[in-house]
């Protein structure tokens, strides 16, 4: 089984919906989601990199979405492809009867969604580790990290929790990676392990263990993790903000009349965008991915500078003869007087 990422294109023009929907497809265990709002938007993610799903709207504002059949067909793919759309019945003719396209008419509820993108994985040999109440097991991540890393096992921790879900892969005894729906490394792995009221299931790893993001011990990662989850119980007071389940809900009200139009979808935090970036250039390092590596290092010193890992990080890549990529240049306006 491949080791990255199984990639889901969602195609929708109203970017709202198609934010709530790409967050909520975002929060399954493995899964990238890349969001476009015209056919040629999409056209150019397929190209970039080949989705295994795509979710798409019928009614785009560039070309109808039912043309990204033959577009694919075309460029010889064949992911699975579902169609999402109020008009539904109306492309219905339009669409050759023996293709393997799905068709569903809104309103789709999203968790509706969720098993469509979950089965058409699973099809193709990916999976989302999807942990189910009767499938999982009466122990925790803690459980299940000292008798993999003590036993030097190959293992997939899924856990699902009422916050999202997401996965700690452990290789030959040793923490390899973490990954939830808001970021990788050492942050998700915290995320993950201390999850209050999460379901957790083990499986053995068969496959390659994909990208390595984490090159700590596990009982430093579980002390620090602790650690963490105990400052923030004493710190942190009361949040009005909605639990992330509540997009689901939203969504539905929306689809079904209730919501006129959904709340816009608010920008993360700067200390997850800090930390997703961290994650991001330590992957890049341990891939020896040098520029990209530079890249999200930078970003991370543009949202908190003087962070010391991050200045570190830096002068390592400075030091390799690694080139800060050149800023991107503004076009002077028409109006703009020539010097």
């Amino acid at each position: 089984m491949t080791p990255r990422s199984a990639r889901v294109l969602v195609v929708e023009d109203e970017e709202t919906l198609r934010h709530y929907v790409a967050r909520g497809l975002a929060k399954m265990p493995g899964v990238e989601v890349t969001e476009a709002g015209t056919l040629a938007e999409a056209i150019a993610a397929i190209d970039a990199a080949v989705p295994d799903v795509v979710l798409s709207d019928l009614d785009l504002p560039d070309r109808p979405g039912i043309e990204l059949i033959g577009e694919l067909g075309s460029r010889g793919l064949r992911p699975a492809l579902t169609f999402v759309s109020a008009y539904a019945r109306a492309f219905a003719a339009q669409i050759p009867r023996f293709t393997k396209v799905r068709v569903l008419e809104k309103p789709v509820s999203m968790e509706k969604l969720r098993e469509v993108v979950r089965a058409d994985l699973e099809a193709r040999g990916l999976t989302t580790s999807h942990a189910s109440a009767a499938d999982a097991a009466p122990f925790g991540v803690p459980d299940y990290l000292q008798i993999a890393c003590l036993g030097r096992h190959s293992v997939v921790i899924a856990v699902d929790g009422p916050t999202g879900s997401g996965q700690i892969v452990v290789h030959g005894g040793v923490v390899w990676s973490a990954q939830d729906a808001s970021g990788r490394g050492e942050a998700a792995f915290a995320r993950l392990a201390l999850a209050s009221g999460a379901r957790v299931a083990c499986r053995t790893m068969r496959e390659a263990p994909g990208d390595r993001n984490i090159d700590r011990a596990w009982e430093a990662l579980l002390l620090d993790a602790a650690r963490v989850a105990d400052e923030e119980a004493r710190t942190k007071g009361p949040s009005d903000a909605p639990a992330p389940d509540e997009d689901d809900e939203l969504l539905d009200r929306y689809f079904t009349g209730e919501l006129v139009a959904l709340p816009p979808v608010e920008e993360p935090p700067p200390a997850e965008v800090f930390g997703e970036a961290v994650d991001r250039g330590t992957s890049a390092l341990l891939a020896k991915k040098y520029p990209e590596a530079m890249a999200a290092f930078l970003e991370a010193e543009r949202v908190r500078p003087g962070d010391r890992t991050v200045l570190a990080n830096l002068a390592r890549l400075r030091q390799l003869g690694i080139a800060e990529p050149a800023p991107a240049e503004t076009t002077p306006s028409p109006d703009s007087e020539a010097p």
